[in-house]
This record gives C-alpha cells, sequence and structure tokens, in this order.
C-alpha cells in the first residue's frame, strides 16, 4: 500500500475488562447482511453524498472479510483490529456496543460524529484536537480514494461488534482527506447517537490506523 504508515498504538482492550462477562462461542449470531447491509451502506453514502464524493460500492468480498473478523471478536471477547498484514490491506473501521441498544444508522452515526472535529488538512494533520485518532473512523468514511465497502455486525451474549472493511484503505500520510475545492461541508441537524431514553447504553470504537 502506498505511503508510510502513521503510527498508533493501541493496547489490546477485552470486553470483560470494560463490564461485560467471557462470551461463549454457541451465543455468537451474526446479523443478516441482506438486512443490515443495505443500512450500513446508505448511512456511510449520505455523508459522501452531502460532502459531494462518489458513493461507496457494496462489495460482498469486504463484506465476507469483516464478517469473519467480526465473529472472531465475538467469540474471543476481545476488541482489537486485525493484524496488519493479515488484513489483505484494507481500511477497517470498528465499533461495540450494548447488545439490541442500537440501530445500524447510530453505530455508523459514530464515525460520522466526529467529523464535527475533522479540519481540513493533509493526514494526520486533519483534527481540530491535534489527534488524528480523534477523527480517524469519519476521515477513513471519506476518503477520496476509497471506492468499496463491507461491513458486519456480530453479537455476542451482551454485545454488538460492527466491523466495516474499506478498499482502497484511506487514512494515507500525507494527503488530503478529500478534494477541499469541490464543494462546501453542508450542515445538517444533528441526531443524537444515544437515545436519551436509554440512559445505560455504552458504546466504543475503533479505527485503523494510517497507510
Amino acid at each position: 500500500m502506498p505511503g508510510k504508515r502513521a503510527l498508533a498504538i493501541f493496547a489490546p482492550l477485552t470486553l470483560a475488562a470494560l463490564g461485560a462477562a467471557q462470551p461463549a462461542a454457541a451465543q455468537v449470531t451474526v446479523a443478516p447482511s441482506e438486512t443490515v447491509g443495505p443500512r450500513l451502506l446508505a448511512a456511510q453514502n449520505a455523508e459522501r453524498v452531502r460532502l459531494g464524493l462518489r458513493p461507496l460500492a457494496w462489495s460482498a468480498k469486504l463484506a465476507e472479510h469483516a464478517k469473519k473478523w467480526a465473529q472472531t471478536l465475538a467469540v474471543s471477547d476481545m476488541f482489537e483490529h486485525a493484524p496488519v498484514g493479515a488484513d489483505g490491506g484494507e481500511g477497517e473501521n470498528l465499533w461495540f456496543g450494548t447488545k439490541d441498544d442500537y440501530a445500524p444508522e447510530e453505530m455508523i452515526g459514530f464515525f460520522i460524529d466526529e467529523g464535527k472535529q475533522f479540519k481540513r488538512g493533509k493526514f494526520p494533520d486533519v483534527s481540530t484536537t491535534g489527534r488524528w485518532e480523534d477523527v480517524g473512523h469519519y476521515t477513513q468514511l471519506v476518503w477520496k480514494d476509497t471506492r468499496e465497502v463491507g461491513c458486519a455486525i456480530a453479537s455476542n451474549a451482551r454485545r454488538d461488534i460492527l466491523v466495516c472493511r474499506y478498499s482502497p484503505a484511506g487514512n494515507i500520510v500525507g494527503q488530503p482527506v478529500f478534494d477541499y475545492g469541490a464543494g462546501v461541508r453542508q450542515p445538517v441537524a444533528e441526531t443524537p447517537a444515544v437515545s436519551p431514553s436509554k440512559p445505560t447504553k455504552r458504546a466504543w470504537k475503533k479505527h485503523r490506523r494510517g497507510g
């Protein structure tokens, strides 16, 4: 993959360490791709279209790769990226939250919400916080050269785990996220990612480090 990797170290994070019980493999299920796939794709493309970017195409191959890793995480009770080199060079966004508390659109909403801290520039200087990690899910989702996406949601006894794979991968050091002269980001009405009616809902996310 062209470009240098932006170094970022993430320690393995277990769901058990965040208050979840170790799940049994028999408890792991995968949401039907034909049901959740179109919703996950539409949620991501809505943001790309709003920016004047080419919509992503759904990839059955990427979705299958995402499914295998989502199942691995659900069974192992871990929350970490697939090893670099074993992921086919694909971009990867991860998310998990309390089981059955989030719609697919809300899961993607956590990625899109990072856009509030996004600033135009060359990666990794793309965050108003000074930390590219704070916008890394968003920049992968709207990366100019990414053309395909495939996602899967696997669940264990307590958690839903979303894995999205992207090709070509984004977050490439020294490149702009997209063509900033192509249009102006239009404001939209904000929708809370977490429903106020369920204050106990919890969610985490994790993105692939830059390529």
